[in-house]
């Protein structure tokens, strides 16, 4: 492996740099009991695998699905009950608050629909710096706002926090979709041309432990539209992931989980990363991003860490209010005179961009 270091310029008054990363058979039984344990165990994981639920089964091993298939189901079905209750709650917020009505957000917002999941600790005063950065800059260019979706009751401990997260973001990209399709259909039964009701972008921002969640939604949301049969096709939305310091590690032995699949199923996927903080498996590059290294950025040396914060594992998501929404400062985030970010020659996947 070796490492290749280009000077380029930012949007920002400092230099950066880009540096490119790569991205036994088992003893026999002694008995026929415990022969007959493992088929009774193997026949469980395989009906496991099979049922209707779309609980991360693409994505689980067997062993995990047996151990977690019943909770991550539970799950995504509370999510449901979630998205059903607050579609049915009145509500006179002029913007979008804390998981407000998905359907009703998506109407209103059908074009370029930001949803944030926080990390383990839930929605903060960072995190709402940031849906209210979003949301005056959407104000001020006539783009669509952004919703925070709290999922910190569904998470549970170190060991199934990445799965319930995906569990959670499955269940949304579920949500989006059948919010879509029921436009779709009120448009057509209405004769409503003039309605572009189709989706053209949905940014979807993952913090910390909240990348599980992220990832899942864009992947489910790629899948689908990608596998669209007929016309609607040419419609496809365009699907950008941004992870501010994402905790990468899925599971107790899932490390390196989040390098291996972060980002490959987005059209644009950026990582802002902050590399010395103690929060384990959030202090490298992900390969299939484009990322922005912010440990050394000029701004950071006025930024004071919020009540109750005290590393700057939180310090992507500031940069990303204050510096990034609205176009002032490196990466893809803003949406720039309607142009969606992509992966071309300026920001390639692996592509480390060093902010100084």
């Amino acid at each position: 492996m070796h490492t290749v270091d280009v000077m380029t310029s930012s949007p920002v008054s400092h230099t950066t740099r880009i540096r490119m990363v790569s991205s036994t058979s088992s003893t026999t039984r002694s008995t026929t009991n415990r022969r007959s344990t493992f088929f009774r165990f193997l026949v469980g994981a395989l009906l496991l695998l099979n049922t209707s639920t779309t609980a991360a089964a693409l994505t689980l091993s067997p062993l995990q699905s047996l151990a977690l298939g019943s909770r991550l189901a539970s799950i995504q079905q509370a999510v449901r009950q979630e998205i059903t209750s607050s579609a049915n709650r009145s509500t006179t917020a002029a913007t979008p608050t804390i998981n407000d009505d998905l359907f009703t957000f998506l109407k209103n917002n059908n074009k370029h629909p930001t949803i944030v999941f926080p990390g383990s600790g839930g929605p903060d005063v960072l995190t709402d710096e940031l849906q209210q950065a979003i949301n005056n800059d959407a104000a001020q260019t006539s783009s669509s706002s952004c919703i925070v979706w709290d999922w910190q009751h569904h998470r549970g401990t170190i060991a199934t926090a990445a799965f319930d997260g995906e569990a959670v973001g499955e269940a949304l990209a579920e949500a989006t979709i059948r919010a879509l399709q029921l436009e779709d259909s009120s448009s057509s039964s209405n004769n409503d041309n003039s309605k572009q009701q189709q989706l053209t972008s949905i940014h979807i921002v993952g913090i910390s432990v909240g990348a599980f969640c992220a990832n899942a939604m864009a992947s489910a949301l790629y899948d689908h539209f990608q596998h669209k049969d007929g016309n609607n096709n040419a419609h496809r939305p365009h699907i950008q992931l941004t992870l501010l310091d994402p905790f990468c590690t899925r599971g107790l032995v899932g490390v390196g989980y989040g390098a291996t699949h972060f980002g490959i199923k987005a059209d644009y996927a950026e990582h802002y990363l902050n590399t010395d903080d103690p929060v384990p498996s959030t202090n490298n590059a992900l390969p299939h991003c484009y990322c922005i290294d912010i440990t050394q950025a000029p701004q950071r040396r006025t930024f004071v860490l919020p009540e109750g914060e005290t590393t700057m594992h939180c310090w992507p998501v500031a940069y990303m209010a204050r510096h990034v929404v609205g176009g002032s400062g490196v990466g893809g985030s803003s949406n720039n005179n309607g142009v969606l970010p992509t992966h071309d020659e300026s920001r390639p996947r692996g592509a480390v961009n060093v902010i100084r």
